[in-house]
């Protein structure tokens, strides 16, 4: 993440550098992280920190992007980050969950 002042106004990842670097046709050396960065508030994507993980993933599905900015739910003050590697361990260990439940249910009712 990017700050100026205090306020985040960029995100960079892996998939920036690769995917412009590329794209450029630059030599990251001489590169600057304003150069391929996402950059601008309006350009940040965020949920709110009390948003569930299903809707943190059906937006980085939509939009095809990886990460997703964290914001406190009354100031909008940029608290984290969360990552698709995030979101599928939760996923997973929702799912694991409910086959402990389930597999509880059909052993105990035999």
């Amino acid at each position: 993440m990017i700050k100026e002042g205090g306020e985040i106004v960029g995100i960079i990842s892996e998939r920036d550098f690769l995917n412009k670097m590329g794209l450029l046709g630059r030599d990251p050396k001489d590169a600057t992280v304003k150069d391929i960065c996402t950059y601008g508030r309006a350009n940040l994507v965020s949920v709110s920190i009390g948003n569930p993980i299903d809707k943190c993933m059906k937006k980085m599905l939509d939009l095809d992007i990886r990460h997703l900015l964290v914001r406190e739910q009354t100031t909008g003050i940029f608290v984290g980050m969360i990552s698709i590697k995030d979101v599928v361990k939760c996923t997973a260990e929702k799912h694991n969950a409910v086959v402990s439940k389930l597999t509880g249910m059909v052993t105990g009712a035999i």
